[in-house]
């Protein structure tokens, strides 16, 4: 057996009873944001459960056996907790936690995760919920349960799945079918760098004497045509002649020879390779780099690159420098990714300078296998990375990215800068709301990132907005203080009982004078850190000649570790000192040159720790899905069509979706169109439909027609204003009071987006519009709906009294359901759609789905 360490994977405080299990079985489910982006259900088992789990897990050596099997999880037990994972009404996951008979703090842990499901970290949910739970009733040590032979054993498709390999489940992916078996990122025993030749300025030597100098803790094998030694490590004339199949090889060629040297590198054994050798955008590298792709799957590799910067790892137990940046940062708990060689040169130099510690660091290159998706989800189980920083040019699944950020930041900090710029004005605004809605911290630049950063990584997350200000410079302090206000923060006042434990009594800004000595200003900050009166503290010191800084930073840092004080977030700014101090303490809190930056990267672990304790909100189901019949009217209308899909196609997916689209009748006459008028019945509306990949053109739609007289009067004046005859619609007008847009989105950044705003009698937008990241719980559809601007005359107060608030968030959850379930949806937009306290339905719709796949192997 395995011990689990609990307090590896929830907070440290342990409760100590001896209450039975069964005492904290009664709560309610919860919804879990996991790694791949997807909503889950963890909830106690039920006795309902048992058909479920029966079909799904259990086929044992006879009736007997599977019926004891299934008692024991269904059946209350004082000694046994049950836990099952949930999507929808389908069980794809079962935990056990039972408690020793002779140690009633102690418990066995059984995992099992159907092997459909495995790649997305539903096990390392299921032991942390299970363990939580359990901890309420005393138990401190968890055991991985091995399961011997004569125990049920786990159906066809299911694993059984123990402590270590729970982890490792986050760690897997699944691209086109094919299922790497090895993890992204490298912690590699051996080492082969191709094109490693003697002599200073070539790209495969620098890399070799990279690792060397940096210790790696592995064998090193250059490879070269001569097979002379390089950097004093004993040469090869190829990766055939190595003593070992390296678990990584570092390819450092001319770009003929990638492709060679890597089928080389499979038939050998390699695990990884990192291609440091760019390709040209121009010619045949689409077709070379598939082909590399190729070969690497063919041989079960991993691929970074090709054009990567190269690759870190800084544990102590790797050692790892494979790359051609001459940064050398410390260890520390920063995750990097860059795809570009220059800007990932950059964050390491600002990462070093800053003294902010650095757990991997990955050049993506041009991401042709390992991708940003992939770093997310290794990450997310990896308890040395605390925080991640990339600089977000092209991610390759955009999809993947911004589900798997979304996870991510729940569980540690995730700050990006885009690789386009997001520009000003409404579409800045939305794109602020959308990484934000991600929990993602939008930076601007390197040193934004760095300055946030190495904040994140070390300080606790703020608990509230009120800011401390003390230090020694009055009028610096001072205007912190008005900075801090314009960023948001409450600079409190602080009560008169702290302010007599002050020297002179003094308030928020606490200025203690350029004269303060190191102890005075240290007893200060302990005494307003103790106070409970703030949960932030600024410091800020102004040095001179006479103050001695280094030792007022010497003075802090041990105040700011003292177990005695509580876990306060707080930044230091020391100005006109040439000391080179950019942290302090063993707690790594981070000094600053100016305030600004440092309230700067306050503010933004302010409001990600504000993102981080609002609720989840739930995924409720929704009645009438039918995902199957969707896809097959998508894959139909991919074969039939150039992206665009025809109206009717549209609407049976939207059917599919319980979306209601109203029924329409081409006109192509006056006659015809009073026919179909008197067949759907008055009232109607006439619109000009220019095409299914064109929307209605501004006036172009006549509405409120009751006779037939109007309806041919409509149907001439649309003629005559250019609408083909044919291009004319026929249908019924609801008795709606308000039109809205909604729409799906697919964003280069975001993947897809659900949006909702009003429209005009035009079918245009009008005001404020509602976006939001897939996927959606039911807080996000209230929030969205309660956002839009809706007419006063209309909502009153606090509601829409003419509008059905149920039917609009019903319907945004299932737009949100579709873009989630069918990423081959390019662009939706159902306008008008016709709200009212009845319900909602859709009167046009333009659909358009992607003309091409992923890549190969993606």
């Amino acid at each position: 057996m395995q011990t689990i360490a609990a307090e590896s994977m929830l907070e440290r405080k342990v409760v100590v009873t001896t209450s039975p299990l069964t005492a904290v079985d009664g709560q309610q489910g919860v919804d879990i944001l996991i790694c791949d982006g997807s909503i889950i259900t963890v909830r106690p088992v039920q006795p309902g459960d048992r058909a479920v789990l029966t079909a799904r897990f259990v086929t044992g050596a006879g009736p007997a056996t599977t019926a004891t099997e299934l008692d024991d999880l269904c059946r209350p037990d004082p000694h046994r907790l049950v836990d099952v994972a949930a999507d929808g009404p389908d069980l794809i996951g079962v935990a056990s936690c039972t408690r020793h008979c002779g140690d009633s703090t102690t418990a066995t842990i059984a995992v099992r995760v159907a092997e459909a499901h495995r790649s997305r970290g539903i096990g390392t949910v299921l032991v942390e919920h299970l363990t939580a739970r359990a901890r309420h009733a005393g138990i401190t040590r968890f055991l991985d349960d091995v399961r011997s032979s004569g125990s049920a054993m786990p159906g066809p498709g299911v694993t059984l799945i123990g402590s270590d390999a729970v982890q490792q489940a986050v760690q897997a992916r699944d691209r086109a079918g094919w299922q790497p078996t090895r993890r992204p990122l490298p912690a590699p025993r051996s080492v082969a760098v191709v094109g490693a030749i003697r002599g200073h300025g070539s790209t495969g030597f620098e890399v070799l004497r990279a690792l060397r100098d940096y210790g790696f803790r592995g064998r090193l094998y250059p490879v070269n045509d001569s097979g002379r030694p390089v950097y004093g490590v004993p040469g090869f004339r190829s990766i055939a002649d190595l003593p070992e199949p390296v678990d990584l090889l570092v390819i450092a060629t001319p770009a003929a020879e990638v492709a060679e040297t890597l089928r080389e590198a499979g038939k050998n054994g390699v695990g990884s390779a990192v291609v440091l050798t760019g390709y040209p955008v121009t010619g045949d590298a689409g077709k070379t780099q598939r082909d590399l792709l190729r070969i690497a799957h063919e041989h079960g590799m991993r691929l970074i690159g090709p054009g990567s910067l190269g690759v870190l790892n800084t544990d102590p137990r790797v050692r790892l420098n494979a790359s051609l940046s001459p940064a050398r940062p410390a260890a520390g708990g920063l995750a990097l990714a860059a795809q570009s060689s220059a800007v990932g040169i950059a964050l390491l130099e600002h990462a070093t300078r800053n003294g902010c510690g650095v757990a991997d660091f990955v050049g993506l290159g041009d991401q042709l296998d390992v991708a940003v998706d992939d770093l997310i989800t290794d990450w997310y189980s990896d308890s040395r990375v605390r925080a991640v920083a990339m600089c977000l040019e092209t991610p390759d699944s955009h999809h993947a990215f911004a589900r798997g950020a979304r996870a991510l930041s729940r569980r540690k900090p995730v700050l990006v800068i885009p690789g386009r710029s997001i520009g000003t004005g409404p579409t800045h605004d939305r794109d602020e709301e959308l990484f934000a809605q991600a929990g993602v911290i939008h930076v601007a630049s390197v040193d934004e990132m760095t300055d946030t950063a190495r904040l994140l990584v070390d300080q606790p997350l703020p608990k509230g907005d009120r800011l401390g200000i003390v230090g020694n410079a009055g009028g610096l302090t001072r205007l912190a203080a008005d900075s801090a206000r314009a960023l948001g923060f409450t600079v409190v006042p602080l009560s008169p009982a702290l302010r007599r434990q002050l020297p002179g009594g003094a308030g928020n800004p606490v200025d203690l004078g350029v004269e303060a000595t190191a102890p005075m200003i240290g007893e200060t900050l302990g005494i307003v850190a103790r106070s409970g009166e703030v949960d932030v503290v600024l410091v800020v010191i102004a040095g001179t000649r006479a103050n001695v800084p280094a030792a007022i930073m010497r003075t802090l840092g041990r105040v700011l570790d003292d177990k005695a004080q509580p876990p306060l977030t707080t930044a230091v700014v020391l100005t006109g000192s040439a000391d080179d101090i950019h942290r302090i303490g063993v707690r790594g809190t981070p000094v600053y040159r100016q305030p600004d930056r440092a309230l700067r990267a306050l503010a933004r672990a302010c409001r990600y720790a504000v993102w981080r304790r609002e609720p989840l909100g739930r995924r409720p189901a929704l009645g009438g899905l039918q995902p199957g019949r969707a896809t097959t009217v998508i894959e139909r209308a991919r074969a039939d069509s150039r992206g665009w899909v025809p109206r009717r196609a549209a609407a049976d997916l939207m059917a599919a979706y319980g979306i209601t689209v109203l029924p329409a009748s081409w006109a192509g006459t006056g006659m015809t169109a009073i026919a179909a008028a008197e067949r759907v019945g008055y009232p109607v509306m006439l619109t000009c439909a220019t095409g299914s990949a064109t929307p209605c053109r501004l006036g172009h739609v006549r509405r409120g027609l009751t006779t037939a007289a109007a309806v041919r009067a409509a149907f001439e004046e649309l003629t005559r204003s250019g609408c083909r005859s044919d291009q004319v619609l026929v249908q019924h007008q609801p008795s709606a009071p308000v039109e809205l847009i909604a729409s799906i989105t697919d964003e280069p950044v975001f993947g897809a987006i659900v949006e909702l705003g009003l429209a005009d009698e035009h079918g245009a937008r009008t005001g404020r519009r509602a976006a939001h990241l897939v996927p959606l719980t039911d807080l996000d559809a209230g929030r969205m709906c309660r956002s839009l601007p809706w007419p006063s005359s209309r909502t009153g107060q606090d509601a829409i009294p003419e509008v059905n608030p149920s039917a609009v968030e019903d319907l945004l959850l299932r737009l949100g359901r579709l873009a989630e379930n069918h990423p081959e949806i390019a662009a939706l937009e159902l306008n008008p759609l016709h709200a009212g306290p009845n319900g909602i339905v859709a009167a046009n719709l333009r659909l358009r789905l992607t003309t091409t796949g992923p890549q190969p192997g993606r």
